[in-house]
């Protein structure tokens, strides 16, 4: 049989390659998720222990809704910043001191404003609800009295302090309750579920994906027939499983063949590694064969020079490539090799 065009790539990707490299590296995917799962678990774990610990404050939230005449926004604004100056913000440390309370501490408490024309909403976050209720109703009359020294007009308070407990989150989120027992915090599986924890479940499966992915492209073994006939100049005779008699026999049927057509009396079989398996095909091949036909065995035809010199001196040679044990460098080599002693190669056997 003729040699064929080489159809080269270093590396042929096909599904054999990848199930024998997921089969043998399936701990590359297992290893980046169970440490995401890890990072996850830690993260949700801290979040709860900062938000049980937020739930045991003593956090409550005081609003308060005043009226003062505003013609339009831009005045509404500029009554903003005067309802929050520094006069105002005495007279209240004033009121709660007076009441015996802390006064307002801009580490500790909040103040947000809003408006629409002339109503002024004042929303307070801060610890103790009789110190927040006191602190709401402080600001509301307060602001009033500021306004009315700076301008002469009085407004009025439209809805009176009032506090309900609260709790500010680890996401920086402020959650209101009813009643103070409600301020309990629990751990379900959607606080392990969140988008930003998936995305972080699923780049570890990725992760560990392409390290696969990697593996594959390095991996230059022969896993499949359809990669040798890609990289092999020689036509195959056959292809025979370990444990299939009746392929054997075939093989060996066609060898005797091609060996009484050419009038070959001196075979050489040979393997591309190190390993050597040919004893049984070449007891096969001698049993079938004429008396005078002599088959020799070598190994490593890809590198020793004794197995290269029996192929010199036989008239005809056939190699045998092993699945998942002989690589894509090995059988280019031993191809090089037989071409350059020109060898009668007849083909070769694919072992599976």
């Amino acid at each position: 049989m003729g040699s064929k065009e080489n159809r080269t790539g270093e590396n042929i990707i096909t599904p054999r390659k990848i199930w024998e490299n997921m089969k043998r590296f399936w701990w590359f995917c297992v290893i980046p998720l169970v440490l995401c799962v890890i990072v996850v678990y830690r993260d949700t774990m801290n979040t709860y222990r900062l938000n049980v610990a937020a739930a045991g404050r003593d956090t409550y939230i005081a609003s308060a809704l005043v009226y003062y005449p505003t013609p339009d926004e831009e005045t509404g604004k500029g009554n903003m910043v005067i309802f929050q100056s520094s006069n105002t913000m005495e007279k209240v440390d004033g009121i709660l001191e007076e009441n015996g309370y802390a006064p307002f501490n801009e580490d500790t408490d909040s103040l947000e404003l809003g408006h629409t024309m002339g109503s002024y909403g004042i929303t307070l976050i801060g610890e103790g609800e009789d110190r927040m209720l006191c602190m709401g109703q402080a600001f509301a009359e307060c602001m009033l009295d500021v306004m009315e020294e700076a301008t002469g007009i009085r407004g009025y308070i439209v809805d009176e302090a009032s506090v309900a407990p609260c709790m500010i989150d680890a996401s920086g989120s402020t959650i209101i309750y009813s009643d103070v027992s409600q301020k309990q915090v629990s751990l379900s599986l959607r606080d392990f579920l969140t988008w930003q924890k998936l995305m972080i479940l699923c780049a570890g499966v990725f992760l560990g994906l392409a390290l696969i992915f990697v593996a594959i492209l390095f991996d230059q073994k022969i896993r499949s027939h359809e990669e040798l006939e890609e990289i092999c100049r020689f036509a195959c005779i056959g292809t025979v499983k370990k444990k299939s008699e009746k392929e054997k026999k075939l093989c060996v049927a066609l060898i005797t063949a091609m060996c009484h057509d050419r009038q070959i009396s001196r075979l050489s079989l040979v393997s591309v590694s190190a390993e050597l398996q040919l004893a049984a095909i070449a007891s096969s091949i001698k049993e079938g064969a004429d008396e005078a036909l002599s088959v020799v065995l070598g190994e490593n035809g890809a590198g020793s020079p004794e197995t290269l010199e029996k192929c010199r001196e036989s008239q005809g040679v056939v190699f045998t490539v092993r699945r998942n044990k002989d690589n894509v460098a090995s059988v280019r080599r031993l191809q090089t090799n037989l071409e350059m002693i020109q060898a009668q190669v007849l083909g070769y056997i694919f072992v599976e």
